[in-house]
């Protein structure tokens, strides 16, 4: 991209991959094939990034196939400058996230099924523990004198484990 921000060069992976032929790209703006929220953050805040230190690395952006079809990728870019210190051209490599971002949307979408799923199971195990840990009292309440040492372990066990639970 050279320094006023026209794609001057274009491998053939990004063409193929956004589906655009190269004379639909060289001297257009960098920022045309960026969705709308993309292109103002890479105009309002990226670019300037890029200008004042050099580079930008993993930097979100929203890619437009000729499709339509979004592309969300990190890009990385370094910035040329001339012996002078002015700006000659930019570099920049896209890494396709579209798959990675899908991918994480499943398992945040798993995540909270699965905190509700672990929420209401516990909830709904609340009832029987309370019971298991009433009768326990009420059986070392009635039945103490008649239970034998291995018994009233056995109970002490019952009511530890259902207290543990809760």
């Amino acid at each position: 991209i050279d320094n006023e921000g026209f794609i001057v060069e274009v491998s053939d992976f990004w063409l193929s991959h956004l589906g655009y032929k190269r004379s639909e790209v060289i001297g257009r703006r960098s920022t045309d094939f960026l969705d709308p929220e993309s292109r103002e953050r890479a105009i309002n805040v990226e670019l300037p990034k890029l200008f004042q230190m050099g580079k930008n690395t993993h930097t979100a952006y929203r890619f437009l196939r000729k499709s339509g079809e979004p592309v969300d990728v990190l890009l990385s870019s370094f910035l040329e400058r001339d012996k002078e210190g002015n700006p000659v051209r930019s570099y920049a490599t896209l890494t396709d996230i579209t798959e990675l971002k899908a991918t994480n949307a499943q398992l945040e979408r798993t995540n909270r099924e699965l905190d509700r799923f672990a929420t209401v199971a516990s909830h709904d195990l609340q009832e029987p523990l309370r019971k298991v840990a009433a009768f326990s009292s009420l059986v070392r309440r009635r039945y103490s004198d008649k239970l034998d040492e291995d018994g009233a372990r056995s109970l002490d066990y019952l009511a530890d484990a259902a207290e543990r639970m809760q």
